[in-house]
């Protein structure tokens, strides 16, 4: 025996209510989220300079601040020799 057409699908009912919404967490702390604006990484105030040691003394400069230097293991650093006159906010 043969098997007819299948009728047509009903309408979908009204959608349901909506559950309770959850208790809403503890807060974190307040304050500023962002720290001190920095310098531009493409200006030249914002270079990082760097300079690889050739020997176990690093001796610093007024001209040579804010350079980093690279220890290779070659020259195990063993003296950092500071100017002899340095400022108050240089020190």
């Amino acid at each position: 025996m043969a098997t007819g057409p299948q009728g047509q699908q009903g309408y979908w009912g009204p959608t349901g209510p909506q559950g309770v919404t959850g208790m809403t967490g503890r807060k974190g702390k307040q304050g500023t989220p962002y720290g001190a604006t920095g310098s531009s990484m493409f200006g030249t105030q914002g270079c990082v300079f760097y300079s690889t040691a050739t020997s176990t003394t690093i001796t610093v400069t007024t001209s040579t601040y804010g350079t980093h230097y690279v220890i290779p293991s070659a020259y195990p650093t063993t003296n950092i020799t500071l100017p002899a006159s340095m400022s108050a906010g240089d020190a």
